[in-house]
């Protein structure tokens, strides 16, 4: 197994393992079914530390290999403040905001879009459409930190912060379709796929209170 790879597969395993365990836990104690996809504050605040400190791990070792021009050199403390920003925002709109837009969607569509009921005319239908906008529409927020965050351990040298936002303008409206196509994947269809594997597979059951 490569390292580019081993890294990728560290994040998304230890997040999907660490949202699927609260989820099953919030679901025991509250007598909920196995299958219920929470959206608590626990879910958001664990799932973040444990995607963000892969993620921001893998990101200082990508930036210190692939940097352009100070591969060797410490990513600052700045740049890990941003890439773990970043994170925090992806990871809420990846596992907790499309819980929160599911019965939004389903009553919208319902009450004034009928035309859209195909497609959200269930909490399930809605759901699984929310997980695979919400995490690639946040690249819009996300993408321009994540540039900054580069830009602030790759060019060192005194720039003002008008130069560094016009760079983010120049990179942005590349990187943010890049970072799209890479996020719908992982976040997007990976949570669909990991919110019906779950169902699927555990236990048919009623779970004991905790």
């Amino acid at each position: 197994m490569s390292r580019p790879f081993f890294f990728l597969f560290s994040v998304y395993f230890g997040t999907y393992t660490t949202a699927n365990c609260i989820d099953t836990l919030h679901a025991a104690k509250h007598d909920l079914p196995t299958s219920t996809v929470s959206s608590t504050t626990t879910k958001f605040i664990g799932t973040t530390i444990v995607s963000t400190s892969l993620c921001v791990y893998k990101d200082g070792i990508f930036a210190r290999a692939y940097g352009s021009s100070l591969p060797r050199t410490p990513v600052p403390m700045i740049s890990y403040a941003l890439f773990t920003f970043r994170d925090a925002i992806t990871v809420f709109a990846s596992f907790n905001l499309p819980s929160l837009l599911a019965p939004r969607l389903t009553h919208l569509s319902m009450s004034s879009f009928p035309v859209l009921e195909h497609f959200l005319g269930s909490e399930t239908r809605s759901l699984k459409m929310a997980q695979m906008l919400c995490p690639a529409l946040c690249q819009f927020v996300t993408t321009p930190i994540h540039l900054l965050g580069l830009g602030l351990h790759n060019r060192r040298q005194r720039i003002g912060i008008r130069e560094r936002i016009k760079m983010i303008r120049r990179d942005v409206f590349v990187a943010t379709p890049l970072r799209m196509v890479r996020i719908v994947p992982a976040f997007g269809i990976g949570n669909v796929v990991n919110v019906s594997l779950r169902s699927s597979f555990m236990p048919a059951y009623e779970l004991p209170k905790v």
